[in-house]
């Protein structure tokens, strides 16, 4: 098994607190994404939280690596201190894009990583905006752990339907112009042009 894992960086993020790069990682090397995965403990990183919403938490972590290697997906990680802390699957067509899976986790006991949600979501909004698509979609979970439907909504998405479990939420090109301006004010981000394969194993902790 190739125990190479490749990505192509995609961003640098400098926030008040730290720095996050953000990556395309694909398909070639499962295995080190496995390992990730594998020793990613959720509850030793952040105790306190309900059994269901470890289960949620996990689920959605997995699934946005997992999905990456089965669909024609894209799939961004981010890393902070050299550590991986958090992961974003999306797929992009002509008319939209729809976010699938975004999960953050700690690299210090009891502490989230700053903006590590946020500098994804600017990648996201800096991919879109590049585009010719209309609006991103995503679905919240309502019992997501951290109030994910509360986070959505602060970063301007707008619900217009759902069910008991979840929210469909979407945000239109202008909307997204403004949320990733309104970012801008607190975080540095740039955009790095490279098509070249860079080995993750030398360059995250993992």
């Amino acid at each position: 098994m190739n125990i190479n894992f490749q990505g192509i960086p995609t961003a640098k993020v400098k926030t008040p607190f730290n720095t996050i790069n953000l990556y395309n990682i694909n398909s070639e090397d499962y295995g080190l994404v496995h390992k990730i995965k594998k020793n990613l403990n959720l509850k030793e990183l952040m105790p306190g939280l309900k059994e269901n919403e470890y289960n949620i938490w996990d689920s959605i972590i997995h699934s946005a690596f997992v999905d990456n290697f089965y669909r024609n997906s894209q799939a961004i990680i981010a890393a902070c201190e050299n550590k991986p802390c958090g992961v974003m699957n999306f797929d992009k067509n002509r008319a939209s894009f729809s976010l699938n899976y975004i999960g953050t986790w700690p690299i210090t006991k009891g502490q989230k990583v700053p903006f590590a949600g946020k500098s994804l979501f600017m990648e996201l909004f800096k991919k879109f905006l590049d585009s010719k698509a209309l609006f991103i979609e995503l679905n919240a979970l309502r019992y997501g752990p951290f109030d994910p439907v509360g986070k959505y909504l602060k970063l301007g998405f707008k619900p217009y339907g759902g069910d008991n479990y979840q929210e469909i939420m979407r945000m239109n090109r202008e909307t997204a112009q403004k949320s990733f301006q309104r970012l801008e004010q607190d975080i540095k981000f740039e955009t790095i042009d490279s098509s070249q394969n860079v080995n993750l194993t030398k360059e995250l902790y993992v």
